[in-house]
């Protein structure tokens, strides 16, 4: 009888909780809660977060995020209110630590990862090294190098000559041991599969006469928008597709790099947006370039660099940083002042001769520079500015800085190297000597 009541109360009790649960799942329904386990995918189904939902779906509504093995998406609406965004955001750190805060890494996909051991019949894998180096999911880099016969053991046949299977199924077992991969072994190929908190897995052999390897193609990161593919990352490029419009603001994208030719924009050039703003910021060491011919080449460079105009770079235009001026190659040597067509402007300092001990007191180039004419100038009312060789001729601009009001500086004379210029009386208009330490200012064009 003892027994039988037991039996009685435990049926009793276990249909209670039973019927409590159920009462639990249909509440958490109706609520809008997950009743599958927090966070749980079921095999071949789908969890929503938001909504209790469970089992094989192709499709979902409501204000839910559904996940599955083909990735993460956000369910249709099915009223006319905003949907809501897909935030993707690693783990916060803990508000009162010291950590540092975490990296969202998006890795392409991993194709197949194996290593081969070659069945040569000779024991060639002794004190062989195998690298495997491992991104976990915060984009950090191990390498792992495991070497025969410290942390795997080459397999020999009595005869001597290598035993690939076991070899294959003795590397497996060191790269198994590694953080975030798995590997096992397939007759005498070794297999590796990522955790998943493995962004990339990368493989290395010291000695293909003991093991091949490969890790396949590496698989792409890509961006659609509206049914068009609109930026590219691949392991050789980082590349907007030819729908990438400008619509970020007035800084879209800032490059700076100390690497010679880091970025290459192939086919194209620096674009503005319709205001007249680029949105393109260019900082040294950037070239827009086909395979060798440049349509704009913007590098810090020496003059000793600049001797040389070979017609691979013709068009080019170059930043010398000894002279620091642009100058442009045409095919031909030397490379040129950036100028119409004939020497225009010069970042060469003018010099000059006028009274005892002139000075050129600034310039910037031929473009303007100011000068004082000296002193102990009695009788003398010239002054002669020297030049670098124009084709023609050059065209001086001056004015009297020092006494506008009384005197006019104009040129008198000149060759392709020089400008003779005079001071002038307003009121006779005729040759006057300088006063000592008159400034005189002028610009000086070359053609």
């Amino acid at each position: 009888m003892k027994r039988l009541l037991q039996g009685i109360g435990l049926f009793v009790l276990t249909a209670t909780i039973g019927a409590a649960l159920v009462q639990v799942r249909g509440a958490m329904a109706q609520s809008g809660l997950a009743t599958s386990g927090p966070g749980l995918k079921q095999p071949g189904t789908s969890s929503v977060m938001g909504y209790g939902a469970t089992g094989p779906r192709t499709s979902c509504s409501g204000d839910a995020v559904v996940y599955d093995n083909n990735g993460v998406q956000g369910c249709q609406r099915t009223t006319d209110t905003a949907p809501q965004g897909l935030l993707i955001r690693p783990q916060a750190a803990f508000p009162g630590g010291t950590q540092t805060a975490a990296n969202t890494v998006i890795a392409g996909g991993q194709d197949e990862t194996i290593y081969t051991i070659v069945d040569t019949g000779a024991p060639a894998c002794s004190t062989d090294t195998m690298t495997v180096t491992v991104v976990n999911s915060n984009g950090t880099s191990t390498a792992s190098a495991l070497v025969e016969a410290t942390n795997w053991n080459m397999a020999l046949f009595p005869d001597a000559g290598i035993d690939p299977n076991t070899t294959a199924t003795n590397l497996a077992a060191a790269v198994d041991a590694l953080a975030g991969v798995s590997a096992a072994a397939a007759s005498n190929v070794v297999r590796i599969s990522l955790d998943l908190s493995t962004a990339s897995v990368a493989t290395v052999s010291s000695d293909t006469a003991c093991a091949t390897r490969s890790d396949g193609t590496s698989g792409n990161i890509q961006f659609w928008s509206q049914g068009v593919q609109q930026w590219e990352v691949s392991p050789t490029s980082f590349a907007p597709s030819s729908n990438v419009t400008d619509d970020l603001g007035s800084t879209s994208m800032r490059i700076a790099t100390t690497h010679t030719n880091a970025l290459r924009l192939s086919g194209g050039g620096v674009i503005t947006n319709s205001d007249g703003v680029a949105r393109l910021h260019v900082d040294p060491q950037l070239s827009v370039a086909a395979a060798s011919t440049y349509g704009l080449r913007w590098t810090g460079v020496t003059t000793g660099s600049l001797a040389t105009c070979a017609a691979g770079v013709a068009g080019s235009v170059q930043y010398d940083t000894t002279t620091t001026t642009m100058k442009w190659c045409n095919g031909t040597a030397p490379w040129k002042d950036v100028s119409p067509v004939n020497l225009t402007f010069s970042s060469t300092a003018p010099t000059v001769i006028a009274c005892t001990a002139p000075t050129m007191t600034w310039n910037n180039g031929t473009a303007l520079f100011q000068f004082d004419v000296g002193g102990t100038c009695a009788g003398i009312s010239t002054a002669t500015v020297t030049l670098p060789t124009a084709t023609n001729g050059w065209l001086c601009t001056c004015a009297h800085v020092t006494t506008p009001a009384s005197f006019v500086v104009a040129q008198s004379s000149g060759t392709t190297t020089t400008c003779v210029v005079t001071n002038y009386s307003r009121t006779t208009g005729l040759a006057t000597a300088w006063t000592d330490a008159d400034d005189v200012r002028c610009s000086a064009v070359g053609g």
